[in-house]
């Protein structure tokens, strides 16, 4: 038996298309997003209110709350509110994406960061044309060279592999390295100093090695002065 029609109706854009049921299968979220999601996901899709309750575990009335909320505030509606009297000490970020990175207690969680991350985001997950590559940029710094005093001996009938267990220092190295995120490849690219020029000159030797038939390359790296200057 049809359930009864709703004027609750929701429309999702286009970028909103997939998120919602992302959500719904993610096994890591908390389970109050999840079973909202699957929640909006079936009302979008022209359920009734009174199947998606039922499919969810939810009562009809709260269905139509979260659609509500949904419509006036979109994907963020979703998420719990705080608690009465108790502000967040930062806005979620967008979506579910979750950002793991060191990130300085200085640097705000605003609007600006968040548009920040949804850039980032689409350039790590956007289906590229034949000709357009995005490359991870950073440096692994101050890598420290240790010859071993002795040569490795190879293992023989009798004998193990040896290995010379005192070394001497040879200075430091720096690398550079950009990491193809669609195939995986990584470019490398060994300095003694980390300067303007030297990333320059990887640079360089990225449009040497990379197949002439990419035409666009967009390059995600963070803000040092390394990589802002003239």
């Amino acid at each position: 038996m049809q359930g009864r029609k709703t004027s609750l109706v929701v429309v999702l854009t286009d970028p909103e298309r997939e998120q919602p049921l992302r959500w719904s299968r993610s096994t890591s979220l908390p389970a109050g997003l999840v079973t909202r999601s699957q929640a909006v996901w079936l009302v979008a899709q022209g359920m009734p209110l009174s199947h998606t309750a039922k499919a969810v575990g939810l009562t009809e009335v709260h269905v139509r709350q979260w659609g509500k909320r949904f419509l006036e505030q979109r994907l963020q509606g979703l998420y719990d509110r705080p608690g009465r009297g108790r502000k967040p000490s930062s806005p979620p970020l967008v979506d579910d994406y979750i950002v793991k990175m060191w990130l300085s207690a200085k640097v705000p969680r605003d609007q600006a960061f968040a548009e920040r991350v949804k850039q980032i985001r689409w350039l790590y997950t956007a289906p590229l044309a034949e000709d357009e590559m995005v490359l991870c940029l950073d440096e692994n710094t101050n890598l420290q060279p240790r010859p071993r005093l002795s040569p490795t001996l190879a293992a023989s009938f009798d004998q193990p592999v040896r290995l010379e267990h005192e070394y001497k220092r040879a200075g430091a190295l720096n690398l550079l390295a950009a990491f193809d995120t669609r195939t995986g490849q990584v470019y490398g690219y060994l300095v003694e100093r980390k300067r303007q020029i030297e990333l320059i000159a990887f640079l360089n030797q990225l449009e040497e090695q990379i197949p002439q038939n990419i035409r666009m390359i967009r390059v995600v790296l963070d803000n040092v002065p390394m990589h802002t200057g003239k």
